[in-house]
């Protein structure tokens, strides 16, 4: 870091990265960052044990379900997400965790909710063309929400000490 960043604020990311003044951009990667930690969390255990059912889970054969499947796309479809699940994924690190639920309280810190349903769209990777659908808005009206939500994020964290 250079002698002129020492007294300003530092944004760390999970991979160690560092910028000396937040940005639209950093605040954007960071939220991204966000969504793709909280994609890789194990998601079991979505009700409490006393609602699950306790019938056990039907388990199929390889080759039962491959018979099922019509078409040669939907059985390689099938295949790669076997493998991919075979494979599993390895749960994010604790500051991987920990920049995330940062990222996530900033949301938070926007008065308008749509701003905030469009940064985190965005953050799960969402088109802004398809947003705009969901909503009702125009894509320019997205990249304008965006702007405005990230600017407000940006200001906050450039003021805190």
């Amino acid at each position: 870091m250079s002698a002129a960043t020492v007294g300003a604020r530092v944004a760390r990311f999970a991979d160690g990265r560092e910028v000396a003044v937040w940005s639209r951009e950093a605040v954007a990667l960071r939220l991204a960052e966000a969504a793709r930690t909280l994609k890789a969390l194990p998601a079991t255990g979505c009700f409490p044990q006393r609602l699950a059912a306790r019938w056990p889970a039907v388990v199929r054969g390889f080759w039962e379900v491959w018979n099922a499947l019509d078409g040669e796309s939907a059985r390689q479809r099938y295949a790669e997400a076997r493998h991919e699940e075979q494979l599993g994924r390895a749960a994010p690190r604790a500051a991987a965790i920990d920049a995330m639920d940062e990222a996530l309280s900033w949301i938070g810190w926007l008065d308008d909710r749509r701003h905030a349903r469009v940064l985190w769209a965005l953050a799960l990777g969402l088109k802004p063309g398809r947003v705009g659908r969901e909503m009702g808005i125009t894509r320019q009206t997205v990249s304008v929400w965006q702007r405005n939500g990230l600017e407000l994020i940006v200001q906050r964290l450039n003021a805190q000490p």
